[in-house]
């Protein structure tokens, strides 16, 4: 009897560390997964704004050099559908400009491409969209995550979206946002969602997975071109 007795204590207490480490192992995955999380939508803050300040000195150097025309030059003519000729094509990661949304305080430079790998660094153009000033769309993408797109919600009709250039600087004012599917490629056209319509005015979109946390929307806030000035 006393041996049955202390069996089964034994039992029992194998049992009941077997448990203890097993909760003890879930735990300790939870901590882990957190923090993964969590670097992936804070720790990366520092990289991008590393890589922010190497693209900012990349475009100030890109930019040396560069002059407003001359008035009483000729200029070549701009390409059709546009207002300005493009000085050449972009390459795929290349710093174009700069873009700033005042109510958020936040500033970037915007790189050529929206693949996985030039959004890295921060928000990138649509390749084949047009560029500040230009009639048309000038198309931005940009992640989720803190120091990018993170509160683009917070966006309302009115508020400025500005983008300096090469040669000028522009201002834009949201005049709405809204929700689509994550496949949704109207927003993209020269008339923001109306594919196939000629485009009469210079516009600026841009977009961003939604809701937070998950990318089976895209959000997208919609401006125009109120102003444009000379760089001095």
């Amino acid at each position: 009897m006393a041996r049955n007795t202390a069996a089964l204590s034994r039992r029992r207490e194998w049992t009941l560390r077997v448990v203890c480490s097993v909760g003890e192992i879930c735990v300790t995955l939870g901590i882990v997964a957190l923090l993964f999380v969590a670097y992936k939508t804070w720790g990366q803050l520092g990289e991008l704004q590393d890589a922010q300040a190497e693209l900012d000195h990349a475009l100030e150097q890109q930019w040396t050099g560069l002059v407003a025309p001359d008035p009483t030059v000729d200029q070549p003519a701009a390409a059709p559908g546009t207002t300005a000729p493009r000085d050449r094509v972009a390459t795929e990661g290349q710093p174009l400009v700069r873009l700033s949304i005042p109510r958020l305080g936040l500033r970037w430079v915007v790189t050529e491409g929206t693949t996985q790998q030039a959004l890295r660094s921060g928000p990138g153009h649509y390749r084949g969209t047009q560029m500040p000033g230009e009639i048309g769309n000038f198309a931005v993408a940009g992640h989720r995550i803190p120091g990018v797109f993170w509160d683009l919600d917070e966006l309302a009709a009115g508020d400025v979206i500005e983008v300096e250039g090469p040669r000028a600087r522009y201002t834009y004012q949201v005049t709405g946002t809204r929700i689509v599917g994550p496949n949704a490629s109207a927003e993209l056209a020269p008339l923001p969602g109306q594919t196939g319509a000629q485009p009469t005015e210079s516009r600026l979109v841009l977009t961003t997975c939604n809701p937070k946390w998950d990318n089976y929307q895209r959000l997208i806030v919609e401006a125009q071109l109120q102003s444009e000035t000379p760089r001095g």
